[in-house]
């Protein structure tokens, strides 16, 4: 084939590229946009508006895979990105509901996005955490902080393929520090929780030994 009609034939390919690059681009961009007002929505209490956000963000995912099996090689940068948000948000809405975790193939998404998106996820547990203790919900902190140390734990042995998971380094220093900031800001509230209970115990077994010895001065002085 004379090199004419071969640079043809790859000028035509490079501007399909081009455009499904544009659309996985702007596609990713929604996907992260819903899931990023998924964990909002979750924040606010607002399990249904998370749902829904969720359900769109899967939709365009869906519609963004069947678009792109034709070219493989073009399956990188924003669609992974595009997972891993909607990992973090899938793993946050589960862990309201319950102590179950979605696996990768119930979300359908790839295992390394899967597990960039878990280490993402501690962030959101933190703020839950952050959001018991401000509220008063102690039990609420210290399950959030559970869930913490539990990806932290789990994700720890997957340090043998950081060189598959480049970025997993870096996440999980970042993890390290919050699940440590969180145990010193669960622990202290805690602290203060018990010492302010001591003291309401203290004042009420003062109220009442006070009163009676009002009641044995009253009977004293009747007699």
């Amino acid at each position: 084939m004379p090199l004419k009609e071969v640079m043809a034939s790859l000028l035509k390919e490079l501007e399909e590229k081009t455009r499904l690059l544009d659309e996985t681009h702007a596609s990713s961009r929604r996907i992260i946009l819903f899931s990023k007002q998924a964990v909002m929505a979750m924040h606010r209490h607002d399990l249904a508006d998370a749902e829904f956000k969720l359900n769109e963000a899967e939709t365009i995912l869906r519609k963004l895979e069947t678009s792109q099996s034709t070219s493989p090689d073009m399956r990188g940068g924003p669609i992974r990105t595009a997972y891993q948000e909607y990992t973090e948000a899938k793993v946050l809405l589960t862990s309201v509901r319950s102590e179950d975790f979605p696996s990768p193939n119930e979300i359908g998404v790839p295992t390394i996005s899967y597990v960039l998106g878990l280490a993402d996820a501690i962030g959101e547990f933190r703020r839950a955490a952050v959001d018991g203790l401000r509220k008063g919900e102690i039990g609420k902190a210290e399950r959030y902080l559970q869930l913490m140390e539990e990806v932290y734990q789990e994700l720890l042995p997957l340090q043998d393929f950081y060189p598959l998971i480049s970025e997993l380094r870096r996440k999980m220093d970042v993890a390290r520090h919050l699940v440590e900031l969180t145990f010193s800001d669960v622990s202290s509230e805690t602290r203060r929780d018990s010492l302010e209970k001591a003291l309401r115990r203290l004042e009420k077994r003062i109220e009442v030994n006070e009163g009676e010895d009002q009641l044995k001065q009253d009977s004293e002085r009747g007699s």
